[in-house]
């Protein structure tokens, strides 16, 4: 009998152990897909995680990865200056030839580092042309059609990058101009044709050409993504080389001729660094670039931000194809699943890139990244290590758990209201205003019953 007794005991614990159910409170028109998986074990929770949800920047955690896989953790990004002709009495008798290799994080000390080493070599004016080479991948002028244009997370992207691709304007003047002096920035005022919310619209989206809403209450400084990245870049190196006073007329895009002469290159920070940099502070435009860069050393026969981003998808070894038709996450088109995520996060939870790991890329709750201020208090501070993943009506985080029993869960949660999400793409200025302020209320509530739930988890596993 007591044998008998201590059996059940033991079968209602394992029973019992296995019994906690997922709960994420919903109304009617919400979706959500949800995934915990044990690392070391066999337990998982869902609810409907096999629900197809935009990942928004989550996606990040494969491309990222893709890229590590591809290039290596410890890859350089390498932006060279070259000249043909000669040079004599400090003169280039020849073209300056500025070539891009993708570089997401292309500032301006690497700028001026750039410019510098054409003035040591003695060259004082060039008679030719600075050209920019930026043919190593497609440039394109917007990560994605998503938004009304003015957003800065949504910039032009190629082998040539620049701060970031964004723009300053000083507003004290009217109409605005560029805080550096001779950027090609050209604003006009308007007074109609403008979604609310919105004060910048793109005249042509290859140029730096903006209509402006007249009136328009701006911060003194604003900015505004770039749809040109090559010609902005090479702006912003003549602008830095006139600064040390060397004299060049024109500028103009042309690939670099063999017969040519290297004078220097500024190399990126590794790309482990990089990779850090882009999951903490989910940009756009690291996560783009550096899968660019990765998928240019296969076979594609066609370069793009789709065609790179299908050829992650084949490599992400998970039962539900997926949806992908960029790289950082920035579309409602892409889908994948929360089961599929988790599966992909336990399945790399070991795995390192020469001694970093996946879990040291993410952010953590209470400590950094878009979860600093989450989960913050004693009691969860570093038990979640994620990556979030936000548009209009969308709210996500992905990446591991430690739970109150110490045990390690990878884990998915995706949250979206679809149909609203759908309504604020289609840009109808009659409700966008109204959704667009629902959007961000809605978010907030979102937040926190993922919180709450994120607790409940630690709290009772």
């Amino acid at each position: 009998m007591i044998q008998f007794l201590k059996t059940s005991l033991i079968f209602f614990l394992v029973i019992n152990s296995y019994s906690y159910e997922l709960n994420f409170k919903k109304n009617k028109s919400e979706k959500v897909s949800i995934n915990f998986t044990e690392i070391d074990g066999d337990k998982s929770y869902s609810q409907t995680d096999e629900e197809k949800i935009s990942p928004a920047s989550v996606l990040k955690v494969f491309s990222m990865s893709y890229a590590l896989d591809t290039l290596g953790p410890n890859f350089n990004f390498k932006t060279k200056i070259f000249y043909s002709g000669k040079i004599k009495n400090n003169v280039l008798n020849g073209d300056l030839y500025f070539v891009g290799d993708g570089d997401p994080y292309f500032n301006h000390p690497q700028l001026v580092n750039t410019a510098m080493a054409v003035v040591r070599i003695g060259i004082k004016k060039v008679t030719g042309n600075l050209y920019y080479d930026n043919t190593l991948f497609p440039q394109v002028d917007a990560l994605s059609k998503l938004g009304l244009g003015d957003q800065t997370y949504n910039p032009s992207v190629g082998a040539l990058n620049a701060e970031f691709n964004r723009l300053s304007l000083w507003t004290s003047s009217r109409p605005p101009k560029s805080i550096i002096p001779g950027m090609p920035i050209e604003i006009t005022e308007i007074k109609n044709g403008f979604m609310p919310t919105q004060n910048f619209r793109s005249k042509d989206s290859t140029l730096e050409s903006w209509w402006m809403k007249k009136g328009a209450k701006l911060s003194l400084r604003t900015d505004l993504p770039i749809r040109d990245a090559g010609l902005w870049s090479a702006n912003l190196l003549k602008y830095h080389l006139k600064n040390f006073g060397v004299e060049i007329n024109n500028i103009s895009m042309k690939k670099r001729p063999k017969k040519s002469t290297l004078i220097s290159t500024e190399e990126s920070l590794p790309l482990w660094n990089l990779v850090t940099l882009t999951m903490e502070y989910s940009n756009n435009l690291l996560a783009e670039a550096i899968a660019l860069r990765a998928c240019s050393k296969s076979s594609l026969k066609t370069l793009s931000l789709k065609s790179c981003a299908q050829l992650i998808a084949k490599t992400i070894n998970i039962k539900t194809p997926p949806q992908i038709f960029n790289s950082s996450g920035l579309s409602i088109d892409n889908e994948l699943t929360a089961k599929d995520i988790s599966q992909f996060l336990k399945s790399n939870f070991h795995k390192s890139w020469k001694n970093y790991t996946l879990l040291s890329l993410l952010s953590y709750s209470g400590q950094s990244g878009w979860i600093r201020n989450r989960l913050a208090s004693p009691a969860y501070n570093m038990r979640v290590f994620a990556k979030t993943g936000s548009l209009d009506f969308v709210n996500n985080i992905a990446g591991f758990i430690r739970t109150r029993s110490e045990k390690w869960y990878s884990f998915s949660i995706l949250h979206t209201e679809d149909k609203k999400r759908d309504a604020i793409s289609k840009l109808d200025s009659k409700n966008y205003k109204s959704l667009k302020d629902q959007a961000e209320s809605w978010r907030k509530k979102s937040l926190d019953r993922t919180d709450s739930f994120l607790k409940e988890f630690i709290d009772n596993n």
